[in-house]
């Protein structure tokens, strides 16, 4: 994940930014997603057009979501599993 997120923070131009393997289905995940904050007009297509510049396309995040804040857990850090439930929240 850290190889996207770096090419994420270039394509977007914040540091706030955060990838997880989504959905997972049978113990392995079929994508990547991305959180991007930080970021006042984010331009989903053209940072995804970074990213497959830049990136296998096994690597490229199927959507980056734009928002206000990334969730952090109790030791600071961000909340990971918080983002996972965000877009299991979306899917249904």
């Amino acid at each position: 994940m850290q190889e996207i997120e770096n090419v994420l923070r270039k394509a977007c131009g914040t540091d706030q930014v955060v990838s997880v393997a989504w959905p997972v289905r049978d113990g392995s995940a079929d994508g990547v997603v991305a959180f991007v904050s930080g970021h006042q007009a984010l331009d989903e297509g053209k940072a995804l057009k970074y990213c497959r510049t830049y990136l296998p396309g096994y690597m490229v995040p199927q959507r980056i979501y734009a928002l206000d804040a990334l969730p952090l857990n109790s030791n600071g850090k961000v909340d990971r599993r918080g983002l996972v439930r965000i877009l299991d929240g979306v899917q249904t």
